[in-house]
């Protein structure tokens, strides 16, 4: 296992090393774990969630069409049920 140059997002330690992939809808995705706390982790959960493309595309689109900003977030939370903030 190698040592990889990222933070425990639990105990913030350095101490992390590889434990294999998860398999994703898309992709395969490595999988970390913590010396220090023994929690495992993914890069990807590092990062700020995002909204699947449908959603983002949909949402540009009516806002290309001319409809103002708020009116937008509104149709997208009604339509697909999420919290567009």
């Amino acid at each position: 296992m190698n040592k990889i140059k990222l933070i425990c997002p639990s105990c913030s330690s350095k101490g992390i090393v590889k434990t294999g992939k998860r398999k994703n809808k898309n992709q395969l995705i490595q999988r970390y774990k913590c010396n220090s706390c023994r929690k495992t982790f993914t890069a990807s959960s590092l990062k700020n969630k995002t909204y699947p493309a449908k959603i983002i595309l949909n949402a540009v689109s009516y806002y290309n069409l001319g409809s103002p900003q708020i009116e937008v977030s509104k149709l997208i939370g009604q339509r697909y049920k999420v919290k567009v903030g």
